[in-house]
């Protein structure tokens, strides 16, 4: 295991801290770490985050001493077996209909036709680094360093809910209508975030996610309910 930071940040928070780098096995190790002190610490325990290379544990400090749930976190990370530990990433498949905005913009960037932008896009598995920026938002990581491409100089005031894009060496998917800046290459007709669900967000963090190309028929008929599309199929 990486080399690890405890820090009590408040009288209500913990935070626990790797090496400030954007990395898959440092990843794995935070989500370890994460599922491990829900499992252990759950009752103590209001809201645990990970993120890239560290983890949050949020706690209400009338019911629990943050300084007895350092020393009792403290103890379980030195013992915790990282090979026995790591959770089985779930996996999901998402649908996508690569008509964005903007890959023709992506195709000139990258000498490529959409096809290939398609094929790239589409080939690997991404894990889910962490969720940010908006509700259920996913930073994945994996992205064909070929996609690579900066964000745009002037973000647009609206994107539309189900839109994937491209920014940096990052793809991830735009769960709410929202202003951003990244390039948009497709949509999905799935409804990623439902404030409405007993778990709003579709996507967690931990999980993997592969694209899978849809054509504009099929994405339409998704949206409109008239074909079933399963999230989590083998």
């Amino acid at each position: 295991m990486n080399a690890i930071e405890i820090m009590i940040e408040s009288e209500s928070m913990l935070l626990i801290r790797w090496d400030a780098v954007i990395d898959i096995d440092v990843n794995r190790q935070v989500h370890a770490v994460a599922q491990g002190i829900q499992a252990a610490f759950g009752d103590s325990i209001l809201d645990i985050i990970p993120t890239y290379h560290s983890v949050a544990v949020i706690v209400d400090p009338f019911a629990v001493s943050i300084q007895s749930l350092y020393t009792a976190v403290a103890a379980f990370v030195k013992t915790v077996a990282m090979e026995t530990t790591s959770p089985t990433p779930r996996r999901l498949n998402i649908p996508v209909c690569y008509d964005g905005a903007d890959m023709d913009v992506l195709c000139q960037y990258a000498q490529m036709t959409p096809d290939e932008v398609i094929r790239r896009h589409t080939a690997p598995d991404y894990p889910v680094y962490m969720i940010g920026f908006l509700p259920g938002f996913p930073y994945l990581g994996g992205l064909d360093k070929k996609l690579h491409m900066p964000r745009k100089e002037k973000p647009r005031k609206v994107i539309a809910a189900g839109s994937v894009g491209i920014a940096g060496g990052q793809t991830g998917i735009y769960p709410l209508q929202s202003p951003g800046g990244w390039q948009l290459i497709g949509r999905t007709p799935i409804l990623l975030f439902d404030v409405q669900a007993s778990s709003p967000s579709r996507i967690q963090a931990g999980d993997v996610v592969r694209f899978v190309a849809i054509a504009k028929n099929s994405y339409d008929a998704i949206e409109k309910g008239l074909k079933t599309w399963d999230l989590y199929a083998l």
